[in-house]
């Protein structure tokens, strides 16, 4: 690559999954770049970010994500004209974020690990995207998380992710119904690795018709609930998990997700005729002896593709079949014809042929699905490996045609049946 000492009047430099023969790219000369307003290395490997790039006092982009590079250095923090800030798992933020004012977006991994993060997030008051990543955080620190939201009046797409693989350690923490968007601002709400009491109350129809995407673990999901989240007019993917167990809710098919088109729950859902008219994506749960299981004709006439878990705990080997078989029956005489999965959870096939309930907590390949399918996309499978994190994209932008199905939260062993 040519010196950069030859471009001293460059505004914009792009670097995009480029690749050096001789090992990563050198940057020793940006900071002359004295015009540089926008930075561009998503996907190049870079040795090391200068420290003299705080004296790019117009830069208003940088995007760091997938270079390598391990340390955002304290000179960062001078760049008070700086509007968009994207680094990704791996790159570690030693700047005063406080100090970079003029953030529009931001996007940051292993932000526990950045001293006064959660304080500081309050100063960036124009903030309208915030991604952020944590692997640990307290009761003090979730409170100035809180707090600090309180102050981002502007915000529209919020993705806040508990990275632990460790269900036990999501946080747990009260006072959320502390914070309230601004009325009509807010489009998506990401709460990944943490549960909430239940769902906030300002989740309604009232105080955010421009919600389109929304995902979140509630200790407690009640049909009211539903109901009235089924009356969000702006909603098109809903990815809601109970953690306690949750009574069967059928979708009313008169005025409730009338907009939705991907719907992934552990909850069982039982979809009444006319219901679910612009769903292209369902995933649920299912439980042996439910009471016409399965599809229903006239319901859910986009309908792609169904995915069910279904609960096998306390059954035996005959039962499980017999169910399947209706779900297998009920999806074939759906007049889309959706592709179909049934994934069985406490499932144990003994050579008895009886099927036992494992206590043995959620397991790993479920997390693994989970973690994929939020971040990059992905579908679930049988033989997920550990993913790659560095991506850590979220599930589904609202503006592509397709998006993944994410598993709910099951706390046993779970097998999969392919159909």
């Amino acid at each position: 690559m040519p010196s950069l000492l030859r471009f001293k009047v460059l505004r914009v430099l792009v670097l995009e999954e480029c690749e050096f023969l001789a090992g990563g790219c050198r940057l020793e000369h940006v900071g002359k770049l004295v015009h540089l307003r926008y930075l561009g290395l998503f996907g190049t490997p870079i040795d090391e970010l200068p420290r003299e790039i705080g004296k790019l006092m117009y830069l208003q982009s940088l995007d760091v994500r997938e270079s390598g590079i391990e340390e955002l250095s304290p000179s960062v923090g001078e760049l008070n004209k700086l509007m968009c800030l994207r680094a990704s798992k791996g790159t570690r933020m030693l700047a005063d974020v406080g100090k970079l004012t003029s953030l529009q977006e931001l996007r940051l991994f292993s932000v526990d690990k950045v001293p006064n993060f959660f304080k500081d997030l309050g100063k960036l008051t124009e903030l309208m995207v915030l991604e952020i990543h944590f692997d640990k955080m307290d009761e003090r620190a979730h409170r100035a998380l809180v707090k600090s939201l309180c102050n981002l009046r502007r915000i529209k797409t919020l993705e806040i992710y508990c990275d632990s693989v460790d269900i036990e350690e999501w946080p747990h923490h009260g006072g959320w119904e502390d914070w309230t968007p601004a009325p009509y601002e807010i489009r998506e709400l990401t709460l990944s690795g943490m549960v909430l009491p239940r769902r906030l109350p300002w989740m309604a129809p009232s105080c955010v018709p421009h919600l389109s995407y929304l995902l979140f673990t509630a200790q407690v999901v009640e049909q009211q609930d539903l109901r009235i989240l089924g009356g969000l007019p702006s909603l098109r993917c809903l990815y809601i998990s109970s953690v306690d167990n949750c009574p069967l809710y059928t979708v009313l098919a008169s005025d409730e997700f009338q907009n939705l088109r991907y719907l992934s729950t552990n909850i069982d859902i039982k979809c009444g005729e006319g219901a679910l008219p612009m769903l292209h994506k369902l995933v649920c749960g299912a439980s042996i002896g439910m009471e016409d299981i399965g599809l229903v004709p006239g319901s859910m006439p986009l309908l792609e593709k169904v995915t069910y878990w279904l609960n096998c705990k306390n059954c035996n080997g005959d039962e499980v079949e017999e169910t399947e078989a209706k779900l297998r029956h009920a999806t074939r005489i759906h007049p889309n014809s959706p592709a179909l999965a049934i994934r069985r959870h406490n499932y144990k096939h003994t050579s008895s042929g009886t099927y036992k309930d494992q206590q043995q907590g959620l397991p790993r390949l479920i997390i693994q699905s989970l973690k994929r399918v939020i971040r990059d996309g992905g579908e679930v499978s049988a033989t997920d490996e550990e993913p790659d994190d560095g991506g850590a994209r979220k599930i589904a932008r609202i503006v592509k045609e397709e998006a993944a199905a994410a598993p709910p939260m099951l706390k046993s062993c779970c097998s999969i049946n392919k159909v």
